[in-house]
């Protein structure tokens, strides 16, 4: 198992539903996420999660009448995004992204959801990497609905026919009242990714 930013386990997050990269065994999960912390210096132990704090985490609700995905709104416009049961980690769905030209950055970003200024977020996503590179965004946002650059933090992964499961963590800062997660393809790069149970969750 590999994660970018050389952080590595092959045990699950705390709480997260089962995937091809996690067992959903709670214990071995409050083991790992524990792991996880020492490895980047943290303290706390974080209270068992019930679920993501993301609506529609792994793409398994029905696209709405205007064809958008439940929870989610595209970075670009575009038919760069699709809903198909390829590499699937949770359920039947995941979100495929096909970036086709080094001129595009292409992506999807999460309803934004309320944060307590303090407490520790952490994102895990399920993807694979058919070609190219994939990147995942943890990001804070005021109350004047402006991203707080300080506090953004991103993981990603490259490769050919490459499953990954990529973690960004970080506290959220004073001043942040929401925070969302991006599923990203920059723009000098040309390649497809799937992404599913995308799990949010935090504690203080």
């Amino acid at each position: 198992m590999q994660m970018a930013s050389g952080r590595a386990t092959g045990m699950p997050s705390c709480g997260r539903r089962q995937g091809p990269f996690g067992s959903g065994n709670v214990r071995r999960g409050v083991v790992a996420l524990v792991a996880f912390l020492v490895l980047l210096g943290g303290a706390g132990v974080p209270a068992l999660a019930s679920g993501s704090l993301l609506s529609n985490y792994s793409f398994e609700e029905p696209r709405a009448s205007d064809g958008s995905i439940p929870g989610w709104t595209p970075f670009a416009n575009g038919p760069w995004m699709s809903l198909v049961r390829e590499y699937a980690t949770d359920g039947e769905w995941s979100l495929k992204v096909s970036d086709v030209s080094a001129k595009q950055s292409v992506g999807m970003r999460s309803a934004p959801v309320p944060v307590t200024a303090g407490a520790k977020y952490a994102v895990l996503a399920d993807v694979y990497i058919e070609f190219g590179a994939a990147m995942l965004y943890l990001e804070f946002w005021d109350a004047q609905g402006k991203r707080i650059e300080s506090a953004l933090k991103t993981a990603s992964a490259s490769g050919t026919g490459r499953a990954v499961q990529l973690i960004v963590e970080n506290t959220a800062p004073a001043e942040a009242v929401t925070v969302t997660v991006l599923l990203y393809c920059s723009v000098p790069n040309e390649g497809v990714a799937y992404f599913d149970n995308v799990y949010l969750e935090s504690w203080d």
